[in-house]
Parts: C-alpha cells; sequence; structure tokens
C-alpha cells in the first residue's frame, strides 16, 4: 500500500487540481488510486474553491489547527478507515494544509499510523517571483490589504515553499519526494500529476479557472476599496464577484526588474539548492522567468467598469443587512422595485452619471431638490444592521462620482454611521 500526499505548496493550482481528482475519481479508481470524499466537494462548492480531502489528516500533523474535538490517538487508529481502500493499492490525500507539517509530527506519521505502507509526498513548487506576487495578491483578496508589491516584497514575503521542502526532506527523506515545478507544467497540471501517479488512462484533464489571479486595473480598484473599508469580508466579497463575473479576464503584469534583483540576492541559494537536489543542476526553478517577447496584449478593462461592479455588489450587500426578514410573498412583491433602485444607483455612480435635480450642460428651468430620506437604520423588528462603513478620511480619497454612488445606496462614513 502507498499512502500519496499531495501538499501543494500553496498558490500552485491545488484547488483546481481536487476538483479535477474528484472529476475522474472513477479513472482514478480504475487506474487503481483511491480518492476519498473531503468534507465539501470540490465539485458543487461555490467556485470550486475547497481544502481537498486531507482535513482531518493536517490536523493530525499541524497541531495548531487542530479543533477541540481532535483525538490524535483515535485519529491514528482510524487513519485507515477514512483514508485506506482495500481494493486499491495507492490511496491519494490532497491538502496545501499538509505542507505545514511538523517535522516531528511527519515522523511520528510514517512510523506508528502508515507502519509499513510507503509514503510518498508529491508537491508543486513555483518560481520566487510569480509566487510572491500571488501571496501578495491573496492579501488583497482576502484579507483587505492595500500595500503595493514593492512593500510587501520587503516587508512580508518570505519563500516559505522552499523552507517547507526542506522541512520534508529532513523528516522523510529526499527519495519519498516528487516535485514538479509549476511554471514548467501550468498549462497541463492534472497530466502533469496523473503522470506521477502513474496512470496513462485518456483523461479530460481540462480544469476550471478557480481563484485566478487579478487583472491590474482589479488589484489597483481593490487596494483603493481595501483602503477605504480595511474589512476582509468586504474584499472577499468583491474580489470572489470579480473572479466569478469574469473568470477569462487576463491578468498579465511585467515584472519588475528592481524586485527580481532582491529577490536573486535574497533568494539565490535556495533556488540553487531546488534545482541540485530535485532537478539534476538544471536551472528550472527559477526567481523569474525571462521577459516575455512583446505581443499583442488584451485590451485593457478600464478601471471605471470595476468601479461600477464594485457599486453594485455593495449595492446588494447592504441591501441585503439593512431590509427585515419578510415573508415570501412580500419579498416577491417588492423584487421588481429592489431592481430598479439597484440599477439607479449604479447609474448615478457612473462617471458623467447625474443624480436627482443634477441639471446637464442643456437642461433648463429650475434645479429641484433630491431626496433626503435616510437610508433605513436596521432597527426594525427582524433586521439585521447594516455592518458596511467606510473610515471617513479614506472615503475622501476616492473617486467623488463613487463616493456620490455609495451615499445614495447607504453607505456613510465610519463617522457619520456611528452618529
Amino acid at each position: 500500500m502507498t499512502i500519496v500526499l499531495h501538499i501543494g505548496f500553496p498558490k500552485t493550482g491545488s484547488s483546481a487540481l481536487q476538483y479535477g481528482f474528484e472529476k475522474n475519481r472513477e479513472i482514478l479508481a480504475a487506474n487503481g488510486i483511491h480518492y476519498g470524499q473531503g468534507h465539501v466537494s470540490a465539485l458543487t462548492s461555490r467556485g470550486g474553491i475547497t481544502s481537498g480531502n486531507g482535513a482531518r489528516l493536517a490536523q493530525y500533523l499541524v497541531p495548531r489547527r487542530r479543533t477541540p474535538d481532535f483525538d490524535e490517538a483515535a485519529f491514528a487508529e482510524r487513519f485507515a478507515s477514512r483514508y485506506v481502500s482495500a481494493d486499491h493499492p495507492i490511496s491519494l490525500i490532497s491538502s496545501e494544509a499538509l505542507a505545514f507539517a511538523e517535522p516531528a509530527m511527519l515522523a511520528r506519521f510514517a512510523s506508528q499510523v502508515v507502519r509499513n505502507d510507503d509514503v510518498v509526498v508529491v508537491a508543486i513548487i513555483r518560481d520566487i517571483y510569480g509566487h510572491a506576487r500571488s501571496a501578495w495578491m491573496q492579501g488583497i483578496k482576502r484579507a483587505a490589504s492595500s500595500r503595493d508589491f514593492d512593500a510587501f516584497s520587503i516587508e512580508s514575503y518570505a519563500a516559505h515553499q522552499v523552507d517547507l521542502l526542506r522541512a520534508y526532506v529532513a523528516a522523510l527523506g529526499r527519495e519519498r519526494i516528487r516535485l514538479l515545478h509549476y511554471e514548467t507544467e501550468k498549462h497541463d497540471l492534472l497530466a502533469a500529476m496523473l503522470r506521477v501517479l502513474g496512470v496513462d488512462a485518456v483523461v479530460d484533464t481540462s480544469l476550471p479557472a478557480i481563484n485566478r489571479s487579478l487583472s491590474s486595473a482589479e488589484i489597483e480598484v481593490l487596494r483603493a476599496c481595501n483602503a477605504a473599508h480595511r474589512d476582509p469580508a468586504i474584499s472577499r466579497l468583491l474580489s470572489d464577484m470579480l473572479i466569478e463575473k469574469y473568470p477569462d479576464r487576463s491578468s498579465h503584469a511585467e515584472v519588475d526588474p528592481e524586485i527580481v534583483a532582491r529577490f536573486e540576492a535574497r533568494y539565490g541559494d535556495d533556488v540553487a539548492w531546488v534545482n541540485d537536489t530535485f532537478f539534476a543542476g538544471r536551472p528550472t526553478l527559477r526567481v523569474a522567468a525571462p521577459p516575455r517577447e512583446p505581443s499583442a496584449a488584451p485590451a485593457a478593462v478600464a478601471a471605471e467598469a470595476i468601479w461600477l461592479d464594485v457599486v453594485a455588489a455593495l449595492a446588494g450587500r447592504v441591501r441585503e443587512l439593512e431590509t427585515p426578514r419578510r415573508p415570501k410573498a412580500a419579498a416577491k412583491a417588492g423584487k421588481a422595485q429592489k431592481s430598479a433602485d439597484a440599477a439607479a444607483a449604479v447609474d448615478e455612480a457612473a462617471p458623467g452619471g447625474k443624480g436627482p435635480g443634477d441639471k446637464g450642460p442643456g437642461d433648463k428651468g429650475p434645479k429641484s431638490k433630491p431626496s433626503r430620506s435616510k437610508p433605513s437604520s436596521g432597527k426594525a423588528a427582524g433586521a439585521r444592521p447594516a455592518k458596511t462603513a467606510l473610515h471617513k478620511t479614506a472615503l475622501q480619497k476616492l473617486p467623488p462620482w463613487l463616493r456620490k454612488g455609495l451615499r445614495k445606496i447607504g453607505i456613510r462614513s465610519a463617522k457619520k454611521t456611528a452618529g
């Protein structure tokens, strides 16, 4: 029996691979590979973003991830029933969380849990610059970060994928590690994984775009939003909306030579160790790929269009938080009016858009005053209070037309909301 651990590393297409494992579960089984069901199915989850089928094993190998109900001894006894099939010689377990296993727990897992079974680890490593940029972008998407890439590369980035690889080698030995290079294999990542697993059957290796990178314009818009709201829940809402609405949007960005030089000085020895240890000294892993030949880049999406999507998403979120729960019949009756209100809010937020009472160049007659009705306070029976409030100083830095749109849909500065 062989236990294969797919450990990531983070930001190397793990979510897409786990989708592929589930999609091709029957083909894997026919080739002697058992891939057990995870807590959440990658095929049915929103966006296909899951943690694979190795969450419980990750708790065993990474004690700081354990939930209060986790019992180490009980897990060791039940490992085979959870992950192993007697009808298949190979059991595949996949989770990025496995990458952070403690060396002592890895040794205990090999000697006390799987015992006579062989353990093989499959990892995917990414060029330093691309990995750093992806990690920076993840902070913008999920943690409301507003830093630029240069500051992130100086203050926060560490090439932990190399450190994690060293820990696995120290605990289990080089001979148990299979390492793939992300940039070499990314155009058919599942085919590369199946090759390592020894599957030569005809398989549909196409994978959906899951958690794609952001375009340069999307990054700048979300950074401005993050500086204003500083709320990870909102950054997740907005990034998920953009990724799901535009799954094929181009995310190409030029490489910054100053950051590359900084990474060369900092991580050159780590890159050389990986190439010597796993790629027979060939320069497979790099700090950064050489610049690409100039080509016709896809038309850039204007920042104004992205801001409109942001306003529309926030409009829906604020109304969801502030609207009292109503019976189905009443909710259905108000649906048409709600849609019209949201469309009007977006129209007024657009560059050059006119709100109620605004007078354009050709307009004549007196200017009527806009309605001063206040947004719902969320205090009605059954209502959930609004949680969206922007810091006043940051709000003032946003484009005037966006501030107008945000006020229209009920988002005020933190100071005004509190008062």
